[in-house]
């Protein structure tokens, strides 16, 4: 590096650039990165009223079913901005900021996989399933 007068490095304003390039190529990959794959844990067999947790970069619990009608809030407790998008984009929250919810009613039966679209490995699974077969699952 050229050197000045005084003796000390000085720093072109083109490397300058460069760093600053580098250091906001590391905060947008450490942003959008990280995130756990839970849509294949236990299943947790839910009720008609069910939260789903957003902390520590996953979904809690990460395998739901809940009955046909059953509303579900997904809650942020991370220092992270998340959502929820089902894959086929048949529904999806708004960006929650820690401590937002939002309220997502399944109408329909169904199973839906899905993701925080701002840590696209963060997924989990929501299965919707008729009265009568929920009810055999909560025997």
């Amino acid at each position: 590096m050229p050197q000045h007068k005084s003796g000390r490095s000085r720093i072109t304003p083109a490397a300058a650039a460069a760093l600053a390039m580098l250091a906001a190529i590391a905060v947008v990959a450490a942003a959008c990165g990280g995130g756990k794959d839970n849509s294949d844990d236990a299943l947790t067999v839910g009720g008609m009223n069910e939260t789903v947790i957003m902390d520590n970069m996953q979904f809690e619990p990460g395998n739901l079913q809940v009955p046909v009608g059953a509303t579900v809030t997904f809650t942020n407790r991370d220092s992270a901005t998340h959502d929820a998008q089902a894959d086929d984009e048949s529904w999806e929250t708004d960006n929650l900021e820690n401590g937002d919810s939002e309220a997502v009613t399944f109408d329909a039966a169904g199973e839906w996989l899905y993701k925080c679209t701002i840590h696209p490995a963060m997924k989990a699974r929501i299965t919707a399933v008729e009265p009568a077969a929920w009810a055999e699952s909560n025997d």
